[in-house]
């Protein structure tokens, strides 16, 4: 078991004041899907219903987990695709991947200027 950081055992603390049961492991990796368990749960508390300000506040890593979590429940194989290859290139911290399309293989058009 990984060391928990100072904010998750306080977590802990407050959640097993509030349920009757601590807070289980499962229940902290269920919650990647919405990033950290840390962030989710101050988001959560605060009742922030601004989802692409939270969003925005994740770093790369925690939207890779979320990511991760996420993509076996995508609707199509294409979607979890895309999901598992985003999360990689996040978590590797590898640059954006563009792929130029071919161009058209079109005679160039004759045009001729107009004067205003």
């Amino acid at each position: 078991m990984s060391a928990e950081s100072e904010l998750e055992r306080a977590i802990r603390r407050v959640i097993s004041h509030v349920l009757v049961e601590p807070i289980s492991q499962e229940l902290l990796d269920r919650m990647k899907a919405y990033g950290s368990p840390e962030k989710f749960l101050v988001w959560w508390l605060q009742g922030v219903t601004d989802y692409h300000a939270y969003a925005k506040s994740l770093s790369n890593r925690e939207i890779a987990d979320s990511l991760d979590y996420n993509a076996p429940y995508a609707k199509t194989d294409m979607a979890r695709a895309i999901m598992q290859e985003a999360a990689g290139r996040l978590r590797n911290g590898g640059e954006a991947q563009y792929v130029l399309p071919t161009p058209p293989h079109n005679p160039p058009l004759k045009a001729e200027a107009l004067p205003e």
